[in-house]
C-alpha cells in the first residue's frame, strides 16, 4: 500500500524523512499524513497537525472520543469499537421492529457524515487500522516517516546511572542522617521513661531525683486540665 502511494507523490515529497506530520486515530490505530497540498504540516508544530485530525473527526457520546472516518459508524452514530462492544454489525444497520421507522435524527446524522466525508480533508490516511474498510477512492498522501511498529521482542531495561554527589553534599546528607537518628532515639527514649514512670512508682521517685520532674503529677495535672475543658464544652 506504502509502495503504491510514494508512486503516485512527487519523488521531492516522497524522499521526505520528517517524523513529523503524522498522527494516529486513538480508536483504530490508523494513520495519518499529510493530503497532496498540505505538504506545510510536514513541518507544523504538533497542535496543528491534531487540529487538523480533529477537523476529520467524529466525537463518540459513548466512550468520549474522537473517532476519525476509517472506524466511524455512521448507521449507528458510533465509532467502532463501541458498536462491537454492544453487539452491533460495523456499518450495516439492524432490521427495525415491526411498525416502526428509522429515527429521522440517524438519517440526518448519517447524511451529515456523508458531506463531511466528501468535503476536501488535510490528512489522509497512510495506514489501515484495526477497524478499516476499503474506501471507494482515496486521495494521493503525502508520504512521511511512522513510528515504528510495535516489537515483540523483550525490552531490554538498562539500569539509570547513580547520581555522583559532591563530598559537601555528602557530609551535608550524613549529618542529616545523625540527627533524625538521635532525635527518633530522644524521643523513644522519652517515652519510656514516661511509661515506666507511670506504670512503676520507683521509676518515678528515680526521676523526681535525677531531672527534679514528677511525671505523674505532671499527668494528673493534665488530665484533670483535660476533664474541665470537656466539661465547659458540655455546659457550653
Amino acid at each position: 500500500m506504502s509502495e503504491t502511494l510514494i508512486a503516485n507523490v512527487p519523488v521531492a515529497v516522497a524522499r521526505s524523512t520528517t517524523t513529523q506530520g503524522v498522527t494516529s486515530c486513538p480508536i483504530c490505530h490508523a494513520f495519518y499524513g499529510p493530503a497532496q497540498g498540505q505538504e506545510y504540516l510536514l513541518k507544523a508544530p504538533a497542535l496543528a497537525v491534531e487540529a487538523a485530525f480533529m477537523s476529520m473527526c467524529h466525537f463518540c457520546f459513548r466512550c468520549r472520543r474522537p473517532s476519525c472516518p476509517q472506524c466511524w459508524d455512521a448507521v449507528h452514530g458510533l465509532c467502532g469499537a463501541c458498536v462491537h462492544e454492544v453487539g452491533l454489525i460495523f456499518r450495516i444497520e439492524s432490521a427495525p421492529l415491526p411498525g416502526t421507522l428509522p429515527l429521522p435524527s440517524r438519517q440526518a446524522q448519517t447524511q451529515q457524515s456523508q458531506r463531511k466525508l466528501a468535503t476536501p480533508l488535510s490528512l489522509v490516511y497512510i495506514q489501515a487500522g484495526q477497524l478499516e474498510q476499503p474506501p471507494i477512492a482515496t486521495p494521493t498522501a503525502v508520504i512521511a516517516q511512522r513510528p515504528a511498529s510495535r516489537s515483540t521482542e523483550p525490552v531490554q531495561l538498562v539500569a539509570p546511572e547513580r547520581v555522583r554527589m559532591s563530598p559537601f553534599a555528602l557530609r551535608v546528607r550524613r549529618i542529616e542522617l545523625g540527627l533524625t537518628w538521635f532525635l527518633f532515639v530522644l524521643l523513644l527514649v522519652l517515652v519510656l521513661l514516661i511509661l515506666a514512670a507511670t506504670f512503676f512508682v520507683s521509676a518515678n521517685v528515680w526521676l523526681i531525683k535525677i531531672l527534679h520532674v514528677d511525671i505523674r503529677a505532671e499527668l494528673t495535672y493534665l488530665w484533670q486540665l483535660f476533664l474541665s475543658i470537656l466539661q465547659l464544652i458540655r455546659h457550653g
